[in-house]
C-alpha cells in the first residue's frame, strides 16, 4: 500500500467513526478530559457501566485506559445493575474519575498559559 493508500483508508474510517458518534448524539468530537480530537482515538465510555445506564461520552482510549484503573478500584456491582441508588453512584465515582484525569490537563493548560504570559505573550490582550 502506498501513504495515499493509508490516508485514504485512515480518511474512511474516521468518516465512519463521525457517523457512529453522530448517531448516537455525540456532535462534538473531541475527548471529555483532555483536547483529544482524533475520532481514530475516541471511544465510547459508559459513565455508569454497560449495564447500568445507556449514556455515553466520548474518551481518548489514554483517558479510557485511566478510567478503567480507577474504575476497578471502585466497590463490585450490587444485584441489581438498574438500581437507582447503584446507577447514581456510578456515576458520581466515575465523573470524580474523570475530573481527576481532566485536573492534570487543566494544570498543564494554567501552567502552559502562564509561561507564555512570562516570555510577554498576551500582554496586547485585554478582557472586554
Amino acid at each position: 500500500m502506498t501513504d495515499l493508500d493509508y490516508d485514504l483508508h485512515c480518511d474512511a474510517e474516521r468518516a465512519k467513526k463521525r457517523q457512529k458518534f453522530e448517531a448516537a448524539g455525540h456532535f462534538v468530537h473531541v475527548c471529555v478530559c483532555c483536547p483529544q480530537d482524533d475520532v481514530l482515538c475516541l471511544t465510547f465510555e459508559h459513565p455508569a457501566g454497560k449495564n447500568s445506564d445507556d449514556t455515553t461520552l466520548l474518551v481518548c482510549m489514554n483517558c479510557k485506559a485511566l478510567r478503567d484503573c480507577l474504575q476497578r478500584a471502585e466497590p463490585s456491582p450490587s444485584p441489581n445493575p438498574r438500581n437507582v441508588f447503584e446507577v447514581i453512584g456510578r456515576w458520581l465515582l466515575s465523573m470524580a474519575g474523570y475530573f481527576g484525569i481532566l485536573m492534570s490537563t487543566l494544570r498543564g493548560f494554567g501552567d502552559f498559559l502562564i509561561n507564555l504570559a512570562k516570555d510577554g505573550y498576551g500582554d496586547d490582550l485585554s478582557f472586554v
